[in-house]
């Protein structure tokens, strides 16, 4: 038994140890442009001073050669810089198999814009989304093609109306949103469209009233 237990211990760390190579670092190569770096199934790229998107070397992680299963969970750390667009197929030199989950961390940039295709070819992988404290007024249109985002962060912008279709799209798979409501005058009607919806912030609300059933499907509200 002690000869097994030991074969088991080695075996999890020779997989361990794969991950960082074959994943988003191979021969020590990153596949963010610098200054980013790599670490294992995270791109780190907070706090750099970048102006937009870092670009990627084509890599396909849909299936992790060596381990032999996919990569399950990837995050992007971009907070804390001065990018302010996010262009067309920023994210399609990255291959992602369909069970992937991308963290998209974005907060705290300048973002005023998004892309209609920014999300293309990860838009059925990303489930978490933060864009708080960043320039937006509206929903950008390029979440309508998020098939699977579960929470969404929007603390901190100049948002002045909820796209209703967008709304729509993220109806059946979102369950946290936090935005702020400063600029509206009412209470926006497109949150019914939000059947999953688990936990809601709505920061700054300077409006008298909230309708009696303006939330009674979400869980949790602050």
């Amino acid at each position: 038994m002690f000869h097994i237990a030991t074969l088991v211990l080695l075996t999890l760390t020779v997989i361990c140890g794969i991950d960082g190579r074959v994943w988003f670092s191979r021969d020590g190569i990153c596949v963010a442009s610098a200054p980013c770096t790599c670490d294992n199934a995270e791109i780190l790229c907070s706090g750099l001073q970048l102006r937009s998107i870092p670009t990627f070397i084509p890599r396909d992680v849909s299936n992790d050669s060596l381990a032999g299963w996919p990569m399950s969970a990837a995050f992007f750390q971009m907070y804390s810089n001065n990018i302010e667009v996010i262009d067309d197929r920023a994210f399609c030199n990255l291959t992602f198999a369909l069970s992937s989950k991308v963290f998209m961390m974005l907060a705290s940039n300048a973002i005023s814009s998004l892309a209609d295709n920014a999300f293309d070819c990860i838009q059925n992988n990303v489930h978490y989304l933060d864009l708080k404290n960043n320039r937006l007024t509206a929903l950008p249109v390029a979440m309508l093609k998020l098939t699977n985002l579960k929470e969404l962060f929007l603390q901190n912008n100049a948002l002045v109306r909820l796209n209703p279709l967008v709304m729509k799209q993220l109806g059946p798979t979102l369950t946290n949103l936090q935005l702020d409501l400063g600029r509206f005058s009412t209470w926006p009607s497109e949150f019914s469209h939000l059947r999953v919806l688990y936990f809601l912030e709505a920061n700054n609300i300077t409006f008298p009233n909230i309708p009696e059933d303006g939330f009674f499907w979400v869980f949790f509200v602050t």
